[in-house]
């Protein structure tokens, strides 16, 4: 299954293998999106960030608390995009369905939950 992610009307990319888990759900993700105005680098950089804060806590075995305050205040600043009922996964033959902010890794994998 191959769907595209878009935050209102931008595209952002394609996600494809997607596996489910309810409710999380996971693919591989390939970012299409260039940055050709505020809200597309907003959307980018917090695709860097969100592969951070994964790595962060993926690869962590005891939690750097000066690290974690950093990273958390730096979440901050994607606020508008985190509590945003504009993302949605589009499907080949048109079908969208929405979903939560999803998150990124640094391996090309990004998670996802249904806005419900």
């Amino acid at each position: 299954m191959t769907s595209k992610l878009y935050y209102g009307n931008i595209l952002i990319g394609n996600i494809t293998n997607a596996e489910r888990d309810f409710p999380n759900l996971c693919g591989l993700f390939n970012l299409l999106l260039k940055p050709t105005n505020s809200i597309s680098y907003q959307i980018i950089e917090y695709i860097k960030f969100s592969s951070e804060l994964t790595e962060f806590y993926l690869n962590t075995s005891e939690i750097d608390q000066t690290k974690e305050s950093i990273l958390l205040k730096k979440e901050s600043l994607f606020e508008n995009l985190i509590n945003s009922n504009e993302w949605k996964l589009v499907e080949l033959n048109g079908k969208e369905t929405k979903i939560l902010i999803p998150t990124f890794d640094k391996t090309g994998m990004i998670n996802y939950r249904f806005n419900i």
